[in-house]
């Protein structure tokens, strides 16, 4: 999720509850791996710039499959390691200097599938790619009812 919006407006956890149209907004530090959300209860999730920042980004899929409720859409924004100025000498310094992972986008799709998320549409742009999914996990026994 973005942190900001508008031009160097920077946006408080009241401002994000107020700008999304709801009061029921819970900020919670954790783990991206280990989320401290009981399953089954996310009715949606925004994953917008973090995957490629995380040391596991399969286990932070993992973690958001989890918390989801069945058929809860989520839609994903990740960094593409295919940019032409990310190819070779630029793409290993970057990946030394912050630890980010640059996913193959087929790579990317392929985890989310192997976690229950049935991908609805996609969308590349450069080194961005935009996921639209759905938890296809109808069987979850831990399901928290809305």
């Amino acid at each position: 999720m973005s942190s900001s919006y508008g031009p160097r407006r920077p946006l408080s956890r009241s401002g994000l509850a107020a700008w999304a149209g709801d009061t029921h907004v819970l900020f919670v530090r954790a783990s991206a791996t280990a989320l401290p959300i009981r399953a089954g209860s996310l009715g949606g999730v925004t994953c917008s710039g973090v995957l490629h920042l995380v040391a596991d980004p399969e286990g932070a899929v993992r973690a958001l499959a989890h918390a989801m409720r069945a058929r809860a859409p989520l839609v994903c924004v990740a960094t593409l390691g295919s940019a032409r100025w990310l190819h070779g000498p630029a793409q290993q310094a970057m990946r030394k200097a912050s630890a980010m992972t640059f996913f193959d986008g087929d790579r990317l799709l392929e985890i989310f599938e192997r976690h229950g998320l049935t991908v609805t549409a996609t969308r590349r742009d450069r080194m961005v790619m935009m996921i639209a999914a759905q938890n296809s996990d109808a069987g979850r026994q831990h399901e928290v009812q809305p």
